[in-house]
């Protein structure tokens, strides 16, 4: 009986350690599959709020050329980086996916670059020379590949998480010095082009200007002005509201408004129609919005070519409107609490002197 117990005490314990063991391998599936998840979402964010997908090419010189993909035709067909397996064409010459113009004697290999066996990022493409047929590179030359893929798909993860946590720093250090300013400035003015200036300084955009609305609602007034990365002192300029669909949108749904392309967007056809827009290429309007009220709006421009706004850039900006709008809102507030203590001032000092004056010809005067 002792011997049989020892047994099941073994066999129990065996079967628990199992359990255990199987729960922690769903365990590790679990997270590894919301790795996975966020790997593929962080790179989609990461791809969409790029201008375009830009490839990087070594010419026969052993320069770098840089080219973007739209323009080339680098597309890859089917069965191509997308299935993760390294594609082979036996004749690179009359294969329309090449960036270059190949002699027709060489053999083009396309490795998909993967990060974590799961999400593709790119591809690395290769053309060599053919000096033997296709299946005698197996054992030679795609391990090599792999591994090269490999580790360029490592080191490019690397950068991303390193570019976006040094935009990360820089915004959140923008922010601090703002409202650290906002705290100290004095003066109104200077409140504008402090955070114009750091917002613009961010961004990394040359002109912008801060608009508050004139109590009419039919235009607004420049207060503040950044041309060619200098402030304009005075700058004492209007721009229409009303049948300006830009500000309209933006009063109406308190949100930001990002145009791409001035020459073309709807939004700003009245403001071509008054020539008001020169060499603007792109515009970026954040709205000032005091309790449930669009008081102006702090804008960005982009000059010469055109510029994306991407979504961590408009958040920036709204992060400082926000600053810069409150800032204003306690101004006015102290400004009112100013206004009702002197005007209670004046009516105790009125009452006093009131009461001590007996004489009603010296009273009224």
């Amino acid at each position: 009986i002792t011997a049989l117990q020892s047994m099941a005490n073994q066999l129990a314990n065996a079967i628990g350690a199992a359990q255990a063991y199987q729960e922690s391998r769903q365990a590790l599936d679990e997270v590894s599959k919301l790795h996975q998840r966020y790997l593929r979402e962080q790179w989609h964010s990461y791809l969409s709020e790029q201008v375009s997908n830009i490839g990087f090419q070594l010419n026969e010189e052993g320069q770098v050329v840089e080219f973007l993909v739209e323009d080339s035709h680098n597309a890859y067909p089917a069965g191509g980086p997308a299935e993760k397996e390294i594609t082979i064409y036996d004749d690179a010459a009359n294969s329309s996916q090449t960036v270059t113009e190949p002699d027709g004697d060489s053999v083009r290999f396309v490795s998909p670059l993967v990060l974590r066996g799961q999400s593709v990022i790119g591809a690395l493409d290769l053309e060599v020379p053919d000096q033997q047929p296709i299946r005698g590179w197996d054992d030679e030359i795609l391990p090599i590949i792999e591994a090269v893929s490999a580790q360029a798909a490592q080191a490019i993860e690397a950068a991303r998480l390193y570019e976006q946590s040094q935009a990360a720093r820089e915004e959140a250090e923008a922010l601090y010095e703002v409202g650290r300013s906002l705290v100290t400035q004095e003066d109104e003015i200077e409140m504008f082009n402090t955070v114009l200036g750091k917002m613009l300084k961010t961004l990394g955009l040359p002109q912008g200007g801060v608009l508050l609305f004139n109590p009419d609602g039919k235009a607004g007034r420049l207060y503040a002005l950044y041309r060619d990365g200098k402030r304009v002192d005075q700058p004492d300029l209007e721009f229409p509201v009303a049948g300006n669909f830009s500000y309209q949108k933006l009063i109406q749904t308190r949100q930001p408004v990002a145009i791409e392309d001035m020459a073309t967007d709807p939004l700003v056809a009245r403001v071509r129609e008054l020539g008001l827009v020169g060499n603007i290429t792109s515009l970026l309007l954040v709205p000032l919005v005091i309790g449930d009220e669009v008081v102006g709006a702090l804008g960005a421009y982009s000059v010469g070519k055109r510029h994306r706004f991407t979504r961590s850039e408009i958040n920036m900006a709204m992060a400082m409107a926000a600053q810069l709008a409150s800032a204003l809102q306690n101004r006015r507030l102290i400004a009112e609490t100013q206004r009702r203590a002197t005007l209670l001032q004046t009516s105790a000092e009125v009452g006093r002197m009131a009461t001590s004056i007996l004489d009603e010809v010296a009273m009224i005067e």
